[in-house]
């Protein structure tokens, strides 16, 4: 399902824009975090199309790190695409205790 890059410009402004059909598109909603030599990590967007995520502006962001077990966090639209662009994010671990994600650092770069 094709997003027209001009409609989200009108939403959104040019740099969300840009960023949400990279995701859509080329991404097509999954991403590959590189780390150190063999570690692979996947960020994987799921739940709803982007478009439905423009509108509530809530998203699931799954992430299986190297343990292979898979972790949830609730995350804004600004969230998201603040991970994608590579800046630091700090996560919360679901149980409660608070953890630097430091392996999940190193983010690509759109």
């Amino acid at each position: 399902m094709r997003i027209k890059e001009e409609e989200l410009r009108t939403q959104l402004g040019h740099k969300k824009a840009r960023v949400i059909k990279l995701l859509s598109e080329n991404l097509r909603l999954r991403t590959r975090i590189n780390k150190t030599d063999d570690e692979i990590a996947d960020l994987r967007i799921r739940g709803m199309y982007i478009r439905d995520r423009i509108r509530a502006e809530k998203g699931n962001i799954n992430i299986i790190n190297e343990n292979r077990m898979i972790v949830n966090y609730q995350a804004s639209l600004d969230d998201l695409i603040e991970f994608v662009e590579g800046q630091y994010l700090y996560l919360r671990k679901a149980r409660g205790s608070r953890k630097h994600a430091g392996v999940f650092n190193k983010l690509p770069r759109v």
